[in-house]
């Protein structure tokens, strides 16, 4: 009527391997599903220098190329620049082109506002 139960009764054994692995597997899948009830993506992300403008518009759901041009930076070629390069090229600190950036956001962002 029970093939496993019957079984775990013949092997001893393999029926305690077989329990032991259930409730690891248990365990683990429990750990997940806190993880993933835990998990949400975080409301503002900070602007890294390794970051690009392109990078950027999407986490803040902003055209980048919109950014480039209320901001003041360089169009990207054929390799986009990250924060870092361009405040090299612009000889300015990263401190100056992020606050430039994050001003555009919320400029962009405003006018899109209804």
């Amino acid at each position: 009527m029970y093939p496993l139960l019957s079984s775990c009764r013949q092997h001893p054994r393999l029926g305690l391997a077989f329990g032991l692995a259930l409730v690891v597997a248990l365990i683990c899948l429990l750990r997940l599903g806190l993880v993933l009830a835990d998990w949400h993506p975080p409301d503002r992300h900070e602007i890294e220098p390794w970051m690009t403008v392109g990078l950027i518009g999407r986490i803040n759901h902003v055209n980048p190329r919109r950014i480039d041009q209320v901001a003041g930076l360089p169009s990207p070629g054929k390799h986009p620049y990250t924060i870092e390069q361009i405040a090299q090229m612009q000889g300015t600190d990263t401190a100056t082109v992020i606050a430039r950036i994050e001003a555009a956001i919320t400029q962009l962002k405003s006018q899109a506002a209804p």
